[in-house]
């Protein structure tokens, strides 16, 4: 199946998501690596958008170690998150390793970790680890930026805690 979408927007700036968000509502769906949009797609299952807004281009892909914990942004790829050795090398970290490499080659090196965690399916990788390690999902909307804990961020398929003109820059794994 074939999508066409009315508008394409590549976002350069978090500013852009937002007011996309909030024109667009139901009918927009942020992609960075787009895997699991395209899935939904094939199955039929995202009729309602319209509008496919690109936050491959902001500066959200980065994992850092700092004394508080690890910060994971948004678009980071599962291939960086397989291959890092602040992950690989960690007891309390090796199962992010894990949970990004034992996917096809295709998804780890195009999905990212936003993806993974956003699409609220709990047969997908993350979902358990982010449980498991207590992870808090750090978002942005128009009232600005809140997190949600792990064990409250999923609610049922395809369904989190992030509202519908907010979205995902950050996780943080304590």
């Amino acid at each position: 199946m074939a999508f066409k979408p009315d508008e394409y927007i590549c976002a350069r700036r978090v500013e852009e998501v937002v007011q996309a968000l909030t024109a667009y509502k139901d009918q927009a769906a942020i992609l960075a690596g787009g895997t699991v949009f395209h899935e939904l797609v094939a199955k039929g299952m995202v009729p309602q958008i319209k509008k496919l807004i690109d936050i491959s281009r902001l500066p959200l892909s980065y994992i850092s170690d700092r004394p508080d914990g690890l910060r994971i942004g948004a678009t980071t790829r599962l291939a960086e998150l397989r291959d890092a050795s602040v992950l690989k090398d960690s007891g309390a970290y090796r199962a992010i390793a894990e949970a990004a490499s034992i996917l096809p080659v295709q998804v780890v090196e195009m999905g990212t970790v936003g993806g993974n965690i956003c699409a609220g399916l709990p047969i997908l990788n993350f979902p358990p680890v982010v449980l498991a390690l207590d992870f808090e999902m750090k978002v942005t909307g128009p009232g600005g930026e809140r997190s949600i804990p792990g064990g409250d961020f999923y609610l049922d398929y395809f369904l989190t805690g992030i509202q519908p003109e907010e979205f995902l820059v950050e996780v943080n794994v304590p």
